[in-house]
């Protein structure tokens, strides 16, 4: 089976897209132009991330945001992106803020100190066509004080379209005096039935004197210049196997031992390390990689063949891959890469005979 995983440089709202007439108030009119959020979400596995949200001053009558993620601690700690979002005129904010994964017009990314780039037409309707819609599927729970806050919660379960449907659900305690609305949040996201991410979120800080990043703010000219393609353009992106990847220093490899496997089975996570996206290509088989001491050659085996589309600094979930031969991890984590021709390995595992 091939499954198509997307990854993207943006991070779509999932504090629950529904329509003014199904919520009881209009909660994000507070998002003038100038405010700003601050949320401290964290993952499952203790991963913890900060995300500034800022509405800024309008382009031509259309709404601009600009959302950065800053990794606090574990994966991707220390590395920043921001994305400036500009929204189709005539959007209704106050009433529908979170659906604006549905009214992208233009989008600009910066990872890290990067040059940033303009998105294409192409990904841009891909995004729109994906994002999530939970018009239908937000229920008023009750009213209850989170944080000093007077908060309305809601319930919500909803399923994205695009190349690969995910299921959302989560509790969202929304606020209609501060801006952006969402004083908490805990979300689940499944992939037929495998969780891909579990997060908890809470506000930790808001104002009113948002500035946006010159060097993104500047290109918004351009990106609302961006024509859309009416034939579909050909992918300039490059293509390359796993290991391919990993022996071209593109990929930094990071292995978890699956408790009681004995060591027969790994979670593996992907990490694009380089400046560029790229396809990746996972074939269903048996993959060598060259790990360096103690682990010396490292074979998994992959069960069904995958495909990733990776940005720069973008990590994949959790894959599941099987460990063949006779000896190798049978306990830790550890991270795999190549630096000028060599093997270097980071971690903390126990080798031994694989069950």
């Amino acid at each position: 089976m091939k499954r198509i995983i997307w990854f993207l440089l943006v991070v779509i709202s999932y504090a629950g897209a529904v329509q003014a007439e199904q919520i009881k108030k209009p909660y994000f009119a507070a998002t003038k132009a100038g405010t700003w959020a601050k949320y401290e979400q964290i993952d499952k596995d203790g991963s913890k991330t900060i995300s500034t949200y800022k509405r800024l001053a309008d382009s031509d009558g259309r709404v601009v945001i600009e959302h950065t993620n800053v990794g606090d601690s574990g994966t991707g700690e220390a590395e920043t992106s921001t994305t400036l979002y500009v929204l189709e005129p005539g959007f209704d904010f106050d009433g529908n803020m979170q659906s604006y994964g549905t009214a992208i017009q233009a989008m600009i990314g910066q990872y890290n100190d990067d040059e940033p780039s303009v998105t294409s037409s192409r990904v841009i309707t891909m995004i729109r066509e994906s994002s999530i819609d939970f018009s239908k599927s937000m229920d008023f729970k009750n009213s209850e004080k989170v944080d000093n806050f007077e908060c309305d919660h809601y319930i919500y379960k909803s399923t994205s379209g695009g190349p690969r449907p995910m299921t959302h659900t989560g509790n969202i305690w929304l606020n209609d005096t501060i801006p952006f609305g969402v004083v908490k949040q805990s979300a689940t996201i499944e992939d037929n039935s495998r969780v891909l991410a579990d997060f908890n979120v809470r506000l930790v800080g808001f104002g009113s004197d948002a500035k946006g990043k010159p060097a993104l703010l500047a290109r918004i000219p351009e990106a609302q210049k961006t024509p859309e393609k009416k034939q579909p353009e050909k992918p300039a992106i490059e293509s390359y196997p796993l290991e391919e990847a990993y022996k071209k220093e593109k990929v930094r490899l990071i292995f978890e031992v699956k408790e009681g496997s004995g060591g027969r089975r790994l979670f593996l996570v992907i990490k694009n390390k380089s400046k560029n996206p790229f396809f990746l290509t996972l074939p269903e088989g048996g993959m060598d990689f060259e790990a360096g001491i103690p682990v010396n050659t490292l074979s998994i085996y992959n069960d069904s063949e995958n495909s990733i589309n990776l940005n720069p600094g973008q990590t994949t979930p959790p894959l599941e891959v099987g460990q063949t031969g006779k000896r190798g991890a049978v306990k830790g984590r550890f991270e795999l890469t190549m630096y000028k021709g060599e093997a270097l390995y980071s971690g903390s595992v126990t080798i031994g005979t694989l069950e």
